[in-house]
């Protein structure tokens, strides 16, 4: 996983000019430029020098304000301020977008998916960040961007069927979001989400969607909004799940891998040694890779390792920790069917 980059701006001064409001921005002890552009609805700041990306992409992001503004019945503000970065960073607030110039494709996509972030904060208020409806707004960001800016072909609803045969849909469970996404993947909840949204949409229409997301602005409870909405929260769960059933059936979910890894530890004294007993099933490759993930007194790392054949058992050395060392560790495998990694799961243990 490549590291996320921080940025922190000061030393901000304004100055206007013809072509737009400038500024000079200290980055990292650099100065950059900025310059201002203004559509219908955004306005969005950009490095000078990415003047045609801005362009370009403020015509298109005009269209998707309009798309998800529809999606959400008006709820978006009528201007946005959006701001375009050379890097990825995680500043964005309720008041300005961060879009980044990294990857022009899916510029779109990321607008849509933050300007649903702003929507749902308009109609359900901060109920909408809480952990208990995070699988439905991830869900909806996703269901959203993918109508008003698609990217790529995802199998959400591949995904959602594999979440539904691990037990992974109920809503008791997907409700602790984080815990959820730990024990079976946040692909895998994610696309539990886009199914659902997804499912209320197609089968009930948007506007019982959009009653949903505003009953939930009172009670912040997803079943009891669907019951404030008239669906009934028990007769759209019951279709929900037979339409995860029906996709499901589809597919042979035996033959996915599974990866399990136990824990060794060996020696005596203040150093011990440790090692995985690593067993990998229904590999879908003949040779492939298979990455650890270690973090011992949380210092984080990661390996890969070779495998041949089909099947792989093994032991994997891991190498000396000391004595009351908490030790932390996941072993992941490609899955080419769901198109995301196949996991043993974060397991932890103090090495006694």
């Amino acid at each position: 996983m490549m590291p996320r980059t921080y940025y922190r701006y000061f030393a901000w001064s304004l100055t206007w000019a013809v072509a737009g409001t400038v500024w000079a921005g200290t980055v990292w002890g650099q100065q950059v430029a900025f310059e201002r552009t203004r559509g219908a609805h955004l306005q969005i700041s950009y490095p000078a020098a990415e003047a045609a990306k801005a362009t370009s992409f403020l015509s298109d992001a005009e269209r998707v304000y309009t798309c998800v503004d529809s999606l959400l019945k008006g709820a978006l503000p009528a201007a946005i301020e959006v701001r375009l970065e050379r890097e990825r960073t995680d500043s964005s607030s309720d008041s300005t977008l961060v879009v980044t110039l990294m990857h022009e494709s899916l510029m779109g996509h990321s607008l849509a998916r933050g300007l649903v972030r702003v929507g749902g904060r308009e109609l359900v208020g901060p109920a909408f960040d809480m952990e208990g409806v995070r699988f439905f707004a991830g869900g909806l960001e996703t269901w959203a961007a993918s109508r008003c800016r698609p990217v790529r072909e995802e199998p959400y609803w591949l995904r959602a069927a594999y979440a539904h045969m691990e037990e992974a849909t109920y809503l008791e469970y997907l409700e602790f979001f984080e815990r959820a996404s730990e024990e079976v993947g946040r692909p895998v909840i994610a696309a539990a989400g886009y199914a659902f949204v997804d499912h209320l949409a197609e089968c009930h229409g948007l506007e019982a969607l959009q009653t949903t997301l505003t009953a939930m602005s009172d009670n912040a409870d997803v079943c009891l909004s669907l019951d404030a909405a008239g669906l009934g929260c028990e007769a759209f769960l019951d279709g929900w799940w037979a339409a995860l059933d029906a996709e499901a059936a589809k597919h042979d979910f035996s033959l996915l891998p599974r990866v399990h890894a136990d824990l060794l530890v060996s020696g005596q004294g203040e150093l011990r040694e440790l090692s995985l007993w690593v067993r990998i099933v229904n590999p879908e490759a003949e040779s492939y890779q298979f990455y650890v993930s270690l973090i011992i007194d949380g210092e984080r790392s990661e390996e890969p390792f070779n495998a041949e054949g089909s099947d792989f058992s093994g032991q994997v050395p891991l190498g000396q920790v000391s004595l009351g060392a908490k030790v932390m560790w996941d072993v992941a495998v490609w899955s080419e069917m769901l198109k995301l990694w196949r996991r043993s799961g974060w397991q932890d243990q103090i090495v006694r």
